[in-house]
C-alpha cells in the first residue's frame, strides 16, 4: 500500500508539472533498451575492428586475379561475405599464434597476398584439364571467400597464412 501511495504522489506531481507520466516511462524504458543493446554489443566485440573497404578488397581481386570474372554487383549477401572475411583476416592467429593483421593495411596487404596465393593453384585458375561437372567452371570473387576454398588456399600454399 505505501508502495502504491508513493507511486501515486509521484504520477500527480509530474502531472502538476505538465509531465506526461506515461511518456516518461516509455522513455526511461526506451533509454534502458538503448543501453543494453550498447552494452551487448561492446561486450561482443570487445576491440572494435577496423571498417572494411569493401572497394578495396574488390580493387584487390581484380588487380590480383584478372583472368577471373569480374565483380560487378555489390549485393548485400556479397558485402556482408566481403565484411565476414575482412573480420576473420583481423581476428584468426597463424600457426604459430600470432594474428594475419591488426590494421586495415596489414589485412588489406594480406588480403592481396591470399590473392597471389590463389593464382597459384591451377584448378582455381583454370589451368588444368577439367572434366565432367567441373567443364566450363571458373572461380569467383564469392567462391574464393568460402570457408572451404579459404582453407584450400591457405594450407596448400608455400606462404604461411
Amino acid at each position: 500500500a505505501a508502495r502504491v501511495a508513493k507511486h501515486r504522489a509521484l504520477q500527480k506531481e509530474k502531472q502538476e508539472q505538465g509531465c506526461n507520466v506515461t511518456e516518461t516511462k516509455s522513455n526511461a524504458l526506451e533509454q534502458n533498451r538503448t543501453e543494453q543493446i550498447n552494452e551487448d554489443k561492446s561486450s561482443l566485440s570487445p576491440a572494435k575492428l577496423p571498417t572494411c573497404p569493401t572497394d578495396s578488397v574488390i580493387a584487390c581481386y581484380h588487380e590480383k586475379l584478372p583472368t577471373l570474372p569480374t565483380v560487378r554487383l555489390k549485393s548485400d549477401t556479397r558485402t556482408k561475405a566481403i565484411g565476414q572475411f575482412w573480420k576473420w583476416v583481423l581476428t584468426s592467429k597463424r600457426t604459430d599464434g600470432q594474428p594475419r593483421a591488426t590494421t586495415a593495411n596489414e589485412a588489406l596487404e594480406w588480403i592481396s597476398a591470399y590473392f597471389d596465393r590463389a593464382n597459384e593453384n591451377d584448378f582455381l585458375m583454370g589451368r588444368n584439364a577439367q572434366t565432367g561437372k567441373h567443364a566450363n567452371w571458373t572461380a569467383d570473387f564469392d567462391f574464393l571467400l568460402t570457408e572451404k576454398v579459404k582453407r584450400n588456399v591457405i594450407e596448400k600454399t608455400q606462404e604461411a597464412a
